[in-house]
């Protein structure tokens, strides 16, 4: 140690310790947020992996995005109709099929990202172009 410099009254790790969380200077406990690590901490043991989260997120937008093509698709509504009162024509169960593989290969957005789109947007041009 230099000289002219004095050791803390307290080591570290008593309590006590201003750079301690949970201790207050006067040697008393403090209420702190340690118990949210735990819960940081157990929430990162249950995690599922990126691959589970995305194909989670894949199989939502499949149904998302088929239930919103057939919505679209079998209008009730006059108003939804094309000029004429014709109803709007009926897309081939190929576009649902695009539809679907468009949201589905999203669940390969992080090993793939630059063909994952472009499989997505080459499928959404091809079901609706």
């Amino acid at each position: 140690m230099p000289v002219g410099v004095r050791r803390p009254a307290t080591t570290p790790g008593e309590v006590g310790d201003p750079h301690i969380p949970g201790t207050t200077p006067f040697g008393g406990r403090a209420p702190t947020l340690l118990a949210v690590s735990d819960v940081r901490a157990g929430w990162w043991r249950w995690r599922p992996s990126p691959f589970a989260l995305d194909l989670a997120l894949a199989l939502f937008l499949v149904a998302l995005t088929l239930g919103g093509s057939i919505g679209e698709s079998y209008p009730s509504n006059d108003a939804d109709r094309v000029i004429n009162g014709h109803p709007v024509p009926h897309p081939s169960v190929a576009s649902y099929g695009l539809v679907v593989v468009a949201a589905l290969v999203l669940a390969w957005r992080r090993r793939w990202p630059v063909e994952t789109y472009l499989i997505s947007l080459i499928c959404v041009l091809g079901a609706y172009g």
